[in-house]
């Protein structure tokens, strides 16, 4: 396999990169924060595609940390890769929601659009198998603690039948994801709560319950009928409270706040009906202008002496016929003089009446334009007796709301009794409502979960025959390992040998993938090598899974300052290696000179790109 070229339209950091790569070494250049290790990232997700995860997981997955903050419509690029006669060209639009991917295949001049169920990389090339061969990162040269697993199910499959239509890895992977998708069917709980409704149901069958005690419904009907009652009586309390509230705000809004008062002006306004109507019958209709009748009944007095001054003369001069005239003269003028002085009277008082009455009406109706007629007078005694009938009936209703109180206090006395009767009756009604609840809850619940047991009891035995299947598959694994785990510790031994310039014998490797160097005939543990001898026994093991995995098909290879424990030996022995024994394409992420200057030292061929 070879990559040919790359498109990254936005990626990160990196924007609008358009690269074309060669044979051999590629050396990828450039200083810390220049986008080296986002290009070894880019370059995978444009070769497998980037699953973007949800929730939590979504924080720190490749999606979302290399997502552009610039222009993210155009995240993604593409990527031409050849094997086999045949050039892959790889658009992936991660923009998308979810991400998309446009493949297709140029063979012979004629291009064709790959299908989703077809794989266009190298068999057994997965994401997890790139980053755990493939891919050499900067403290990241070992492997994952499920490579033993992979491995293992892979060789299986070459080993094991000779070719890849018998995929043990893929079975594995089916059983695992089978048992995963039943265990989420399984539900456990369903028989920890039936177990604990059986106890429950136990549990209530020994305390039973009491019935009710006899007179039960009686006492409860009589309570009934108090509260019905108290219920209408506290009504009818609160209509008369309404009633008296309402009437005492019209008195209160027609400031009349003293009783007494108010029954006086009503006297007065009565008074002054009849008065007024005595005047507007007997002197109203014939009275001449006010001021006449006083002028005639002053003009008289004057006459009334002349004719006393006519009788006293005539009498002394025994003049009788002047003393008749005089008397006649005097009799007449004390007549029209008791006449208007009567009518004086009137007027005065008819004056004070109506004075009287305009300021009554003033204050009881002020809106009102007085004209102090008896009808006026008539209508505000009217009126007056009607708010002097508000108070006798706010006296009736304080008294019959005092009565109803006093009854509403009787009838909350016998309900107060009854209550006191009921609450122990209540309880043990109440307890066994509750008991017969239960019962039917339990009952209930049991017969809910008896599908869900059912198919508990078939996911089991679902369970147990994928559980046998793993088992066998699992043996067959480990029994293949004697297959494989010579000619890989073999191929890792030669390697290491080589790197280390002999220093080590060899490797040592576990069928679980441990893997220990060899001095001496002594196995000593990675952990106890130095930085850059770890990294070399890493090398040699990867390079060795990479040769069993692909043996007929070099793949590239990936080196993100993947040297930083190597010393200068170290790194030209191994420069010198892959250049001698690796046909493959090798790709070197570096932010120093030390790659570039080691390589022209030793005559080695590489193309070089700064970023």
């Amino acid at each position: 396999m070879k990559i040919k070229h790359c498109s990254v339209y936005r990626f990160g950091k990196l924007k609008d990169k358009d690269l074309e790569f060669k044979d051999g070494i590629t050396l990828i250049q450039g200083p810390n924060e220049s986008g080296k290790t986002t290009l070894h990232t880019a370059i995978a997700a444009l070769l497998f595609g980037v699953e973007r995860n949800r929730g939590r997981a979504a924080a720190n997955d490749t999606y979302k940390a290399n997502l552009p903050w610039t222009e993210p419509e155009l995240y993604g690029g593409s990527i031409d890769w050849e094997r086999g006669g045949s050039r892959i060209h790889a658009v992936r639009d991660l923009a998308k929601t979810p991400p998309r991917s446009f493949l297709s295949e140029t063979k012979d001049g004629r291009t064709r659009d790959i299908k989703e169920n077809e794989q266009p990389l190298p068999d057994s090339l997965t994401p997890y198998l790139f980053y755990n061969t493939l891919s050499f990162r900067q403290m990241g040269s070992g492997l994952e603690s499920g490579m033993a697993d992979e491995l293992r199910s892979h060789i299986i499959n070459l080993q094991g039948s000779g070719n890849e239509s018998m995929d043990v890895a893929a079975a594995l992977a089916d059983l695992k994801a089978r048992r995963r998708e039943l265990q989420k069917g399984l539900r456990e709980e369903a028989e920890a709560e039936n177990t604990a409704l059986d106890q429950e149901l136990r549990e209530l069958e020994r305390a039973g319950f009491q019935t009710l005690p006899d007179g039960w419904s009686e006492a409860g009907d009589a309570l009934r009928r108090q509260d019905a009652l108290a219920q209408k009586m506290t009504a009818e309390r609160d209509q008369l409270t309404q009633d008296i509230a309402r009437k005492k705000k019209i008195l209160s809004e027609l400031k009349i706040q003293d009783r007494e008062v108010l029954e006086e002006d009503c006297e007065k306004a009565a008074v002054l009906t009849e008065q007024l109507k005595v005047y507007e019958a007997d002197y109203e209709p014939d009275m001449p202008a006010p001021g006449l009748v006083r002028a005639l009944s002053y003009l008289t007095l004057p006459f009334m002496l002349l004719f006393f001054w006519q009788i006293l003369n005539g009498l002394q001069y025994r003049q009788y016929l002047r003393c008749a005239i005089g008397v006649v003269g005097l009799f007449v003028t004390m007549l029209i003089s008791t006449r208007y002085a009567r009518r004086s009277d009137a007027l005065d008082a008819q004056k004070q009446n109506k004075e009287l009455l305009i300021r009554m009406l003033a204050v009881y109706v002020p809106d009102h334009e007085a004209q102090g007629t008896a009808k006026e007078a008539e209508e505000l005694a009217a009126y007056l007796e009607r708010i002097k009938g508000l108070y006798g009936e706010i006296e009736q209703q304080e008294a019959a709301r005092e009565a109803g109180t006093a009854d509403l206090v009787e009838v909350l006395s016998r309900r107060e009794a009854l209550s006191r009767r009921m609450e122990k009756e209540l309880s043990v009604k109440v307890r066994r409502e509750q008991w017969e609840a239960r019962v039917r809850a339990a009952l209930d619940r049991k017969e809910q979960l008896k599908p869900v047991l059912k198919e508990n009891a078939r996911l089991k035995e679902e369970l147990a025959a994928l559980d046998l299947a793993r088992s066998t598959l699992s043996s067959l694994a480990t029994g293949v390992y004697s297959d494989f785990g010579a000619p890989l510790t073999a191929e890792a031994s030669g390697i290491f040998s080589q790197i280390t310039g002999g220093h080590y014998d060899g490797v040592r490797i576990s069928d679980k993938l441990e893997i220990f160097a060899v001095q001496q005939g002594r196995l000593v543990a990675p952990g106890a090598l130095s930085g850059g001898t770890m990294q070399q026994l890493y090398f040699a093991f990867r390079m060795a899974i990479i040769r069993l995995l692909w043996p007929d098909e070099p793949m590239p290879l990936f080196f993100d300052d993947a040297f930083a424990y190597y010393d200068k030996d170290r790194l030209a022995a191994l420069l010198k290696w892959l250049h001698e024994n690796y046909k493959g394409q090798i790709f070197l992420f570096t932010c120093q000179n030390r790659e570039g200057e080691l390589l022209e030292e030793a005559g080695i061929p590489f193309e070089k790109i700064d970023l």
